[in-house]
């Protein structure tokens, strides 16, 4: 097979990621989330890794759903194994394959990242920033309420040579380099973390309701914004922490 561009991807040329695999090779699993059953795709034989993401979704995904505030959304078929996370440096949720991609490593963070963007993604959340923001602190969260640990990630430094503004970080901006796509985890992790950091999780899970539902802050609670779209933005967001900080303050 054959496939030919004639236009460049972006300013710097042509790119492309191509995953070259055998499907009947691969080792194959089930796990229940919600209504759904989802196929776990490990390497040939890794049965190691199937058995972690089996078992981390089994306690997972209630954990997930607390903190979250609404239950399973759907629109997962597969959790694949893939070399492909260790070439471009990051994993991923592709809504239109609705599969997940991970490399071989044994992450819950990751995971739980991940499937996080079940309900905090593209068309609930505005930019990128408050996505992964969002996504990032609700999965180190629940690593700890299954009791585990993990590392979460460090305030970036502002003077770096890669920093940007968070508004500006999108998927195939013009610098992709591996450095830059850090400074945008990180300091959306940071920003999120200082600003709803401190919520229980109760509260926290009442916010992202009106997040994911695109609630207004300015009408009584669960009025959607007609405006919105279903798609929260970084102002309404900031509305919304200020009336959910209110309502934590006064009790």
């Amino acid at each position: 097979v054959t496939w030919r561009a004639d236009r460049h991807t972006d300013a710097d040329g042509i790119w492309s990621v191509v995953s070259a695999r055998d499907p009947s090779r691969v080792g194959q699993h089930q796990v229940r989330i919600g209504g759904d059953t989802v196929s776990v795709l490990s390497f040939p034989g890794d049965d190691g890794w199937a058995e972690f993401i089996t078992t981390q979704v089994d306690k997972g995904i209630p954990v997930l759903e607390k903190l979250v505030g609404q239950e399973w959304p759907g629109g997962l078929s597969r959790i694949r194994e893939d070399v492909a996370p260790a070439v471009t440096g990051y994993a991923w949720f592709d809504h239109r394959e609705h599969e997940i991609v991970l490399g071989e490593e044994f992450d819950a963070a990751l995971l739980y990242h991940e499937l996080t963007h079940a309900w905090l993604n593209g068309d609930h959340v505005h930019e990128r920033w408050l996505s992964e923001g969002l996504t990032d602190l609700v999965a180190h969260r629940a690593v700890e309420r299954t009791g585990q640990t993990s590392t979460p990630r460090k305030p970036p430094k502002r003077t770096s040579k890669v920093a940007f503004p968070l508004m500006e970080w999108q998927e195939g901006m013009k610098t992709r380099a591996d450095d830059a796509e850090i400074y945008g985890y990180d300091a959306s992790y940071t920003a999120v973390r200082e600003l709803v950091g401190e919520l229980d999780d109760a509260t926290l899970a009442a916010l992202l309701t009106a997040v994911y539902r695109g609630e207004s802050a300015y009408d009584p609670p669960g009025t959607v914004d007609p405006d919105s779209l279903s798609r929260t933005g970084w102002r309404r967001f900031l509305d919304l922490v200020r009336d959910f900080l209110v309502f934590e303050d006064d009790g």
